[in-house]
């Protein structure tokens, strides 16, 4: 009985990775499709992170991964004479839950990780704009600027590019109000930075609000990224910890063999 229901899940396996590949698709594979290969919730998840990504490929390699490894796992079993177990079967679901969105999920965790990063390397890229700014002391026009500045900093060139059109085209209050709409809410110093940059010569009153937070920036970022530093300069002193006890076993072992 159980034989006869693992083939029957392989069976549903295979007919899904064919039906994936039929060129006219029947109404099941169309229901599939928008569900699953195209998912609405995955889609929007990854958009709420800013990552680009091809939805149906993701999904296509989740899904294909865990059925090709239950497909050979049972193939191999019936190939060699082996029992068949539900084995394999929950690895292909443990790999569909380890890959899926949902909170708490490995996924989901690397995301507001890879999030995070960003937006502290954009807040960077933000406080050396500011800086770059207030040594410029008004000699160019603030358009021109962002323009000229745009290919210093990766992770602001599409918005300045963008600011420095709107600049020109609908005015400075429409267009810092879209540029502080490109970040979170509650931004700690972005209605600072709109500040200065409609007011340079206000750069004074802010120097010393500048260099706090310099300093606060480069706490954030040591608090990211210090634990991963810390482990991995304590790797070498444990693996010589290692290393030791496990010649100490050794040496031991070899000590008692030749006593007995």
């Amino acid at each position: 009985m159980e034989t006869m229901a693992v083939l029957g899940l392989t069976a549903v396996w295979a007919y899904f990775c064919v039906m994936l590949s039929h060129r006219r698709p029947p109404p099941i594979r169309r229901l599939i499709e928008e569900k699953l290969l195209n998912s609405a919730a995955v889609r929007q998840t990854f958009e709420a992170f800013g990552v680009r990504l091809n939805i149906r490929a993701y999904q296509s390699v989740r899904y294909l991964t865990a059925a090709g490894w239950a497909v050979y796992a049972y193939g191999s079993a019936l190939a060699t004479g082996g029992k068949l177990t539900a084995g394999p079967l929950l690895a292909a679901a443990l790999v569909v839950a380890l890959t899926s969105t949902v909170p708490f999920s490995p996924v989901r965790f690397l995301l507001r990780a890879l999030k995070r990063r960003d937006e502290l390397e954009r807040d960077g890229e933000l406080i050396a704009l500011v800086r770059l700014f207030e040594m410029e002391k008004g000699r160019t026009s603030l358009s021109v600027f962002c323009e000229q500045a745009a290919g210093y900093f990766p992770g602001l060139r599409t918005d300045l590019l963008e600011l420095s059109r709107r600049l020109t085209a609908e005015g400075p209050d429409r267009a810092f109000g879209w540029f502080e709409s490109r970040f979170p809410e509650r931004h700690e110093f972005i209605r600072h930075v709109t500040l200065l940059l409609r007011q340079p010569q206000k750069a004074h009153e802010i120097s010393g609000f500048l260099e706090k937070l310099s300093r606060g920036h480069f706490e954030r970022r040591w608090k990211l990224i210090g634990p991963w530093l810390s482990v991995l300069n304590a790797v070498p002193s444990f693996a010589v910890m290692v290393m030791i006890v496990t010649l100490v076993i050794q040496y031991v072992m070899i000590v008692k063999e030749q006593i007995l």
